[in-house]
């Protein structure tokens, strides 16, 4: 049981304190909604409208219709295929999404798990970043 000079009881005096100071606070934008409601003859709201929940109740997928993942993410994409694609060399990430048919997010997670995996290294922010085959560090590196 808290008593009054417990870290709860302080917690909760102060939570009260600030719900008081809230309703205060309510009761003066309230005050002054009415007053440029007044001031525009703009009609009186009785009641606010009530919020509706913007989530969506979906049912759970039973076992059988959950998709089957792959070592990376839910793309199919093998180690080999992806050295293959960067023997070239380096290249932007929007054209490694297209050829594995990858969306932007999906494609995200499996250059993550990749550059995880040591197979890629990923260099570079936004407009310069790079994907290329990890390899050893160059002399200047070390």
């Amino acid at each position: 049981m808290p008593t009054a000079r417990s870290p709860i009881a302080r917690a909760i005096a102060e939570l009260e304190t600030e719900r008081a100071h809230l309703l205060a606070r309510v009761e003066k934008v309230d005050t002054a909604i009415a007053a440029i409601r007044d001031a525009f003859h703009l009609p009186a709201v009785t009641e606010r409208p009530a919020r509706t929940s913007r989530v969506k109740d979906t049912p759970a997928r039973k076992p059988s219709q959950r998709r089957q993942s792959s070592r990376h993410g839910n793309a199919e994409i093998s180690d080999q295929d992806v050295r293959a694609f960067l023997q070239r060399g380096p290249i932007a990430p929007a054209p490694f999404y297209d050829h594995f048919k990858l969306s932007k997010h999906a494609g995200r997670q499996v250059l993550k798990q990749l550059a995880a995996s040591g197979l890629v290294r990923v260099t570079g922010t936004t407009v310069s970043r790079r994907i290329a085959l990890a390899g050893a560090p160059a002399k200047e590196a070390l």
